[in-house]
């Protein structure tokens, strides 16, 4: 009976503390006494008193509404950790977990993406073994789960680094869960109890299919294999990438292969965007992890691969011995030993031909030294190119970062021998004697193929196939067409050869159809050049010079409009475009006024300036006058053109349905000039239900940034301070009474408030009011009183400033 007493004591002790750590956390203002109180109840309801766990859930879990990321961080390790000590907290808490995982703060993100592995692999291993006595909200759970899955395993296309690092952690779980632990694997202690495929009961339930689910598993190693040899990737993600990989071919030896493959080819051809110290980086963890893979029964049979890769690491051969325990390498011999005994004949021949084509090997390589050899080749296969670039070849091409290299030399005699065979029996590898074409064969090929070691001008030796065939018919041996013993022509390319004749060649249609696809092929140009700055330079400036053009100002708007995040950039080019032809014009304007000005009054004219209007025969002023017209039309259409622009793009991010990138506010900040529509737009957006808060930050932060337009701005703003609204009008004088304090603010506020003053703000509200609704006399009341107030506020908040 006392120990049932103290035990209760103990318990209402605990229970009042929590409780007073709660409320305290609940009302402190500080992230840290915040977080200091509930890793204290952590403690206390987890791993001390977890009976507990379900009388404080939602009091901790309400805590995910806080404006700290740190806090939600700490919402989410508890989730996890609560969901380790007793499971089946997770259908209690799985829209919480779901709501924290997206959230809009990046590091709350990464957090639930790494809970995550904890929180899917559990969920599946108890789904599997409870799969007959699931409720309906276990499977809804289990269905939110599994779109968490999907989401998390596409995030290795964001923008943000730590985020792609989280995913591929993520992917390795989803591989090792969706695959099979065999007899060979070699697990940790930790994750021995981990799920696996083998561990389905059944092939196909209601929930599970076994060979689905190994499908997807490979379809996640493939994507992750994708992703580590691409271009883009950086040396953190690369370094987790090889980690990853490393355990699951320690856990899968089905995939070994795979792996080392892979590492192969990231030694092959390092990502060009890295640093030498980064390159270092990557290939230390590279070694630590082929040397962990060697020290296991697992190299026993990728010895010469592992061994090569070392090399290649800058191992020596005494390291890799010592690397290999000896009782493997017997392990090793031995099982080698039965194979030949036990080999049959296919087995001898198979390793004879191996012989061959490590021989065969060799020999490419030392005629891939010989440039002739190499420049031979590519005239070879350049006949069998096809005439148009395919989408796949522009997808997986990367460029070679150690082009000519011992190693990529090596490499490639590898691909070659791959393709061709055995050539140890051939004569002459990449050598060809016209007695061993046929008749028959292509006559093109065989031209191509004889022109090794031959000065040739390439531009001449395509006239006519004629020629060629007669050519090589004459004298196939011996000599060359006469047209290929000519100099080579100095004669260069030139576009006007091309453009001059097009109009007679071509009627209107065709010209037009000729535009339009070379528009759309630089529009699709996007990702193939998005590395190549000049070409991306240039393909901007194409894109908005042939705006002029009709309809194809709409063409770009739309392809901004199609992903607006990314190709804001674009839009901001195209509007500082516009804008110096404007400012181009205006100059020239007032150039040509000024030196009107000298003429008027018999001052001297610069050379200069006389060439810009003196035409000869005709009055200097006479030519002014007609400058002056032309540039007034001009400055007029510059006008016309950067208003339309303008107003298009900001009344489309305007219409927008998610504003929370901040696209509309990014772009207006930016602009080099504010037109009178763009403010009527401006206080448009400002009087949004749903988004005035974020508009009218906006226009204060314009009054702030653009002096010039200063005044303009300001009116707006005491606008609002005037309406019968009165969340917008107590916003406006908040802002009003924030700019006021500052003293480059203040006169331009009382000058622009003075013009105003009541009289004009109740003609506002006038205006606002409906035609067949008058307001009544207390509205009017009301809102002088207001604006009363207001400046008495304003008055003494200026008198203390004189103080």
């Amino acid at each position: 009976m006392e120990v049932d007493e103290e035990k209760n004591v103990s318990v209402d002790e605990t229970l009042e503390k929590i409780a007073e750590l709660l409320n305290e956390a609940s009302i402190s203002l500080k992230d840290s006494v915040r977080l200091s109180n509930l890793k204290n109840v952590q403690e206390l309801i987890v791993h001390k008193n977890p009976e507990l766990l379900d009388n404080f859930l939602d009091e901790i879990l309400q805590f995910q509404l806080d404006k700290s990321g740190e806090v939600k961080k700490f919402v989410v390790s508890f989730i996890e950790e609560a969901c380790k000590k007793d499971f089946e907290t997770i259908f209690k808490v799985i829209d919480n977990f779901r709501y924290l995982l997206f959230d809009e703060n990046v590091g709350v993100q990464k957090r639930s993406y790494l809970a995550m592995i904890n929180i899917y692999k559990n969920t599946l291993k108890w789904i599997v073994r409870h799969q007959s006595q699931l409720e309906e909200h276990h499977k809804q759970t289990w269905y939110t789960i599994l779109d968490m899955k999907n989401h998390i395993a596409a995030q290795l296309d964001s923008d943000n680094d730590g985020i792609r690092t989280c995913c591929i952690k993520f992917l390795e779980i989803l591989i090792l869960c969706m695959s099979e632990r065999l007899k060979e694997s070699i697990v940790p202690h930790v994750n021995r109890s981990d799920f696996s495929v083998d561990q389905l009961d059944q092939d196909e339930s209601e929930l599970f299919n076994r060979d689905e689910m190994k499908e997807e598993g490979r379809y996640h190693l493939k994507k992750l294999l994708e992703y580590t040899l691409s271009n883009h990737i950086s040396s953190v993600n690369l370094i987790t990438s090889i980690c990853v990989l490393s355990n699951v071919a320690k856990q899968r030896p089905e995939f070994i292969n795979t792996v080392l493959e892979t590492f192969s080819k990231i030694l092959a051809n390092m990502p060009p965007t890295l640093g030498k110290s980064q390159v270092n980086a990557v290939k230390k963890q590279m070694k630590l992890q082929i040397q962990s893979i060697c020290k296991s029964s697992l190299c026993i049979g990728f010895v010469t691969e592992l061994t090569a890769l070392l090399n290649e690491l800058g191992c020596s051969n005494n390291e890799i011995n010592r690397l290999i325990p000896k009782n493997l390498i017997a392990e090793s011999n031995k099982k080698r030993m039965n194979q030949t005994q036990n080999g049959s004949e296919s087995k001898k021949a198979k390793l004879g031909a191996d012989k061959n084509q490590e021989k065969s090997v060799e020999t490419l390589v030392e005629k891939l030294r010989n440039k002739e050899n190499v420049a031979d080749l590519v005239l070879v296969t350049m006949t069998n190119l096809p005439d148009s670039m395919t989408s796949k070849f522009t997808q997986e091409y990367k460029p070679i970062s150690n082009a000519g290299a011992n190693q990529q030399i090596r490499q490639l005699a590898q691909m070659m021998v791959s393709y061709m065979g055995d050539l140890s029996s051939s004569q002459a590898i990449l050598t060809v004697d016209d007695e061993d074409l046929d008749d028959e064969e292509d006559e093109e090929l065989k031209f191509k193929m004889k022109i090794k070691s031959e000065k040739i001008d390439y531009s001449e030796s395509t006239k006519t196939s004629f020629n060629r065939q007669q050519s090589l018919t004459t004298t196939p041996t011996k000599t060359l067409p006469s047209n290929l013993n000519k100099p080579a022509s100095n004669k260069t390319f030139k576009l006007n050869d091309v453009t001059n004749n097009m109009a007679t060649k071509f009627n209107q249609e065709q010209i037009r159809d000729l535009f339009n696809k070379t528009y759309t092929r630089i529009l699709d140009s996007d990702e193939i050049i998005s590395k190549n700055k000049e070409a991306c330079l240039v393909r901007k400036k194409t894109l908005i010079e042939s705006t002029t053009i009709d309809t194809y100002d709409q063409n770009l708007m739309n392809y901004i409009f199609e992903d607006v995040k990314k190709r804001l950039d674009l839009a901001l080019i195209w509007m500082f475009n516009s804008y110096i032809k404007l400012k181009s014009a205006l100059h020239k304007r007032n150039s040509l006024k000024y030196t009107r000005y000298k003429l008027e009054n018999g001052l001297d004219v610069k050379e200069e300036e006389e060439e810009d209007i003196i035409e000869v025969g005709k009055d200097r002023m006479e030519i002014i006058e007609k400058n002056e017209r032309i540039l007034h039309s001009e400055i007029e259409f510059c006008e016309t053109e950067y208003d339309k622009i303008l107003i298009m793009i900001l009344k489309n991010l305007q219409e927008r349905k998610d504003q929370k990138d901040m696209l509309f506010s990014k772009f207006i900040t930016q602009v080099p000039h504010l037109t009178e529509k763009s403010f009527e737009l401006l206080k448009e957006a400002c009087k949004d239900k749903e988004k005035y808060l974020f508009n009218m930050s906006t226009l204060s932060e314009l009054i702030i940034t653009r002096s010039k337009q200063r005044n303009q701005l300001i009116q707006i703003l005491l606008y609002f301070t005037g309406l019968s609204n009165q969340i917008l009008r107590e916003n406006a004088c908040a802002i009003c009474l924030n700019l006021y304090e500052r003293s480059q603010f203040s006169q331009v506020i009382e000058a622009a408030s003075n013009r105003l003053h009541i009289y004009y703000w109740l003609k506002c509200l006038l205006q606002e009011s409906k035609a067949d609704e008058r307001p009544t006399i207390h509205i009017v009341i009301r809102i002088k009183a207001e604006f009363l107030l207001f400046c008495i506020i304003w008055q003494n908040n200026k008198h203390h400033g004189h103080r």
